[in-house]
């Protein structure tokens, strides 16, 4: 979506409509990019219940963190290029909906 200067409104200054879409943006990447840290912020003090109620071993239960620590690694590797050819939006709006396709 092309963001349109309003007419007579010099070329640095920056209404209103803009500004609204710059911090939606901004909320919109900041929120992208925090889901994985706080995957594993939210993961770590749930291992020792997993190792409890599912009744598996600590280290099967703590290889949780590190298949989540391995899954960002690769995914950042795999998300980099793929976004410089298609775009960080179509990306970003791919995970939702392969979420809802996979939910159905």
């Amino acid at each position: 979506m092309a963001v349109q200067r309003v007419a007579g409104s010099p070329a640095g200054k920056v209404n209103a409509a803009e500004r609204g879409m710059s911090i939606a943006a901004l909320a919109a990447l900041v929120t992208a990019y925090a889901l994985g840290p706080m995957a594993t912020q939210i993961l770590t003090p749930a291992v020792p219940f997993v190792h409890r109620d599912m009744a598996i071993s600590m280290a099967a239960a703590q290889t949780l963190i590190s298949l989540a620590f391995a899954t960002i690694a690769v995914m950042t590797v795999v998300y980099g290029p793929l976004s410089d050819r298609f775009g960080r939006r179509p990306l970003i709006l791919a995970g939702p909906r392969s979420s809802a396709s996979a939910a159905w």
